[in-house]
């Protein structure tokens, strides 16, 4: 059926003759403006995101946030939206997208006599369409229905949607996906077994088959149709379940690994030949091999396991020096050990070199190690040469290009390299590497503030990983959300589940994906005003970055935890980890640096600040500014403009502030749905315009401010907002307007010394006693080696103290 008019205001939409007029006179505006308003009005009871908008508008993906910005501009402006009157019909959703506003009158057509009604549904969301959808009976009235309000969102309606994506049954995806391995061959689902670390009995060179030979059984039993738990899942664990006298607590590894059935493995060299021997625990399944070569006697006793565990094994290979090698580099990758991997296969003859499998694995272990440059270099020459013809490896070194270029801030490469590594997987027994394409996906569509797309990704990523029994990358999933929804300033959601992810991730002894989490978590606190909660992660922190073998992500965590430092007050240790992070030997260039690079010099220009050093927080925060835009936010970057405007006047510099303002005014054009900037940026104006003496244009520009910080709902965005203005208006003699914006940020008084600080000041205005006294200790506690203003550490003449302490407690700062 064509949808029906639609009136709002003065206007009248007809979608299926697709007019717009305005007051009975024809409206000319842009088709796809007229789609996008269409499709907003028939979803008016949400929220719609940016990325479903811009899939419904053009039918595709690959438009910029830029297009459809210009698209939502068309429509404004033929509806008359968005001016001085504010945004009556489209309004936008920060950081997500847009919703309709106005209130909408569906028109019914004429009813000829003797003809049925046809009903009009309302949105989804209404109370009349949950009804109906629930079963209810609804009465249908021969009239139009009209919405005198617009409906109320239903936030846990995309959720749900979520649930269900990552609830869909295991049949659906591996028909979407094609993993026939996600089914027993009998048709039964295969539960999932661990295969232990082989016990071997053998000399001292041979230490490699532990691992080695574990990995290889558990790609032979996949191969078999059987679900094996990830072998880098299964080293996390031992580590975890291992006491301190060497013992394996084998139950409760597979417990936690989500498994049942247990695989012990030996492995013993007798004479020239080798013995290997499997054995499950509970079911009696037995698989023996015995040769001169471990790898053949491995692959022996694998097959004969899967053939009484009622698989069919593989086919027959032929063992060759190359599967020596290389199982031998994965007993090394699996143990952390990549001096070791990237030594034996240097030291391989040319001809196991050559071999594809060995060129890849070379090519992974310097990308490891952080040597991107002969990572990528290595890589796309076996693409180009024809070194990668099976699917499988074609994937995963396109997987690894993508990791490559998202360490280097370049999410369109990402996206591509993802998008062909799942069209090489096509229908290919590979939920794993599956699982890594739609990871990487999601992380450029992240990088792009694609998050609908993101999301979508990372729950069909969450069903492969599922499909291969790999919780370790499940609890990565779980990090990689969290961390976007701290991308989309939501701290407090994202720091339960990013706590509990990590604690996951620190049971697989996951260094890397801890790492970064706890550097999440890091930020989110301070994000909460939790300085305190910030820096009890960096001890952790410290510990995992000594056993990373990359350089960029030891300094990484090293700034991040400079932060915390100075959150607490921490002045002097702040600084000495900036110098010692400053003396590190330089690292190859990625993203990570590029991050770390601004976020250090703009730590240097706070810590100057903090200890009264206008010239060097001006030269460093000058530093981080001329820096590439892409090297960090929108939002760090208007914080470090706001720092640079104040030490610039402090310096006495009025036309380089003046420079600064105007460079912040651009970047909230550039920004202009983005509440963090907007934050900042207002800021800026807001004390250029109290230095130029303008205060009406800097009580706007406080205004401003405050409601940017109220609509990220972020509390270190409402304190950044309260700090400048509450001081002004206390200054100005305002205290009833300077109580209403302290009272904002009281709640966190107890934790945040800026916090406090204003209730001090502030109390001192009013003569409270009491409330001076008391906030001016709180004050103190949380101080560490900041000082606070010497005139707020004695009373106003007014004040006669009782109790003298509070000065006293202050003698130190």
């Amino acid at each position: 059926m064509a949808s029906l008019p639609y009136r709002f205001g003065a206007f009248q939409l007809d979608p299926a003759t697709r007019t717009l007029l305005r007051d009975g006179v024809a409206t000319t505006l842009p088709p796809k403006a007229l789609d996008l308003i269409v499709y907003l009005i028939e979803r008016r009871d949400r929220a719609v995101g940016r990325d479903e908008l811009i899939a419904a508008v053009w039918g595709r993906v690959d438009i910029t946030d830029n297009a459809l910005g210009q698209v939502v501009l068309q429509a404004r402006r033929a509806l008359d939206d968005g001016g001085e009157g504010g945004q009556r019909s489209i309004v936008t959703v920060p950081r997500f997208g847009y919703r309709w506003a106005a209130p909408v009158t569906i028109e019914a057509p004429p009813v000829k006599s003797g003809e049925p009604v046809a009903e009009v549904p309302p949105p989804i969301g209404t109370p009349v369409a949950d009804a109906a959808a629930a079963g209810e009976t609804v009465s249908a009235a021969p009239v139009a229905v009209a919405a005198s309000e617009p409906a109320i969102p239903r936030p846990s309606r995309r959720w749900l949607w979520l649930l269900l994506a990552a609830a869909l049954p295991l049949g659906l995806a591996a028909l979407v996906l094609g993993w026939r391995s996600l089914q027993h061959p009998a048709g039964a689902a295969a539960a999932a077994v661990v295969v232990l670390p082989v016990a071997v009995d053998a000399p001292p060179d041979s230490a490699w088959v532990r691992l080695g030979v574990m990995d290889l059984v558990a790609q032979r039993l996949r191969a078999a149709g059987q679900a094996v738990v990830p072998s880098d899942n299964i080293v996390g664990l031992v580590a975890r379940f291992t006491d301190a006298n060497g013992v394996l607590d084998a139950d409760a590894l597979s417990a936690a690994a989500g498994a049942a059935p247990v695989v012990d493995a030996s492995a013993r060299q007798l004479g020239e030949r080798w013995q290997v021997v499997l054995q499950t625990r509970g079911r009696s399944a037995r698989g023996e091999g015995d040769d001169a070569d471990v790898i053949v006697a491995a692959r022996l006793a694998a097959d004969r396991l899967a053939l009484a565990l009622g698989l069919q094994p593989p086919g027959a290979d032929d063992a060759s020096g190359s599967d020596r090698l290389l199982q031998q580099v994965r007993a090394a990758i699996l143990s952390e050990q990549l001096d070791l991997a990237h030594r034996l296969l240097l030291e391989a003859g040319a001809d196991a070199r050559a071999q594809p499998e060995v060129r890849f694995r070379l090519a992974e272990i310097d990308f490891r190690a952080g040597r991107l440059d002969e990572a990528q270099q290595a890589l796309t020459a076996q693409l180009g040469d024809g070194g990668a013809d099976e699917p499988v490896l074609h994937a995963r070194i396109l997987n690894t290009l993508a990791n490559i270029a998202y360490q280097r801030n370049q999410p369109g490469q990402v996206e591509d390299y993802s998008e062909q590594a799942l069209r090489w997987l096509g229908d290919h027994d590979d939920p794993e590497e599956t699982g890594r394409a739609l990871v990487g996906r999601a992380s450029a569509r992240t990088m792009l503030d694609r998050y609908d797309a993101a999301l979508a990704d990372y729950a069909q990523a969450r069903i492969a990983f599922t499909a291969a029994g790999d919780r370790r990358a499940l609890a990565r999933i779980d990090t990689y959300t969290a961390l976007l929804d701290i991308n989309r300033d939501r701290p407090a959601e994202a720091l339960p589940p990013l706590r509990d992810a990590v604690e996951r991730l620190r049971t697989y002894d996951a260094v890397v994906e801890e790492l970064h989490g706890r550097v999440g978590i890091v930020m989110a606190e301070l994000a909460m005003l939790d300085a305190a909660a910030a820096l009890g992660q960096c001890a952790r922190l410290d510990e995992l970055a000594e056993r990373v073998s990359d350089p960029r992500r030891r300094h990484y965590a090293g700034v991040v935890c400079v932060e915390a430092l100075l959150a607490n007050g921490k002045l002097g240790e702040a600084g000495a980890r900036l110098r010692r992070i400053r003396e590190q030997a330089a690292v190859p260039e990625a993203s990570l640096v590029h991050q770390s690079e601004f976020q250090l010099h703009r730590m240097a220009a706070e810590l100057a600040w903090a200890i009264g050093d206008a010239r060097g927080a001006a030269d460093e925060a000058g530093v981080a500014l001329a820096l590439p835009a892409a090297y960090d936010s929108a939002g760090a970057r208007a914080r470090t403009l706001l720092l640079a405007g104040r030490a610039q006047r402090a310096l006495g510099r009025a036309d380089a502030a003046a420079e600064i303002a105007a460079a912040a005014r651009r970047l909230v054009t550039d920004a202009p749905d983005e509440s963090d900037p907007r934050v900042y940026t207002a800021l800026v104006a807001a004390e250029q315009a109290l230095a130029q003496g303008d205060l009406a244009a800097a009580d706007a520009a406080f205004t401003e401010s405050a409601w940017a910080a109220d609509d990220s709902r972020v509390p270190a965005n409402v304190l950044a907002a309260a700090q400048t203005q509450a001081s002004w208006l206390i200054e100005r003699g305002e205290l009833e307007r300077a109580g209403i914006v302290v009272g904002r940020v009281a709640r966190w008084a107890t934790r945040s010394y800026e916090a406090a600080l204003l209730q001090a000041q502030l109390y001192r205005a009013l003569d409270q006693q009491l409330p001076w006294q008391e906030a001016l200790r709180q004050a103190v506690a949380l101080a560490g080696e900041r000082v606070i203003p010497p005139r707020l550490r004695s009373p106003r003449p007014s004040l006669h103290l009782d109790d003298t302490s509070a000065n006293a407690d202050q003698t130190t700062h």
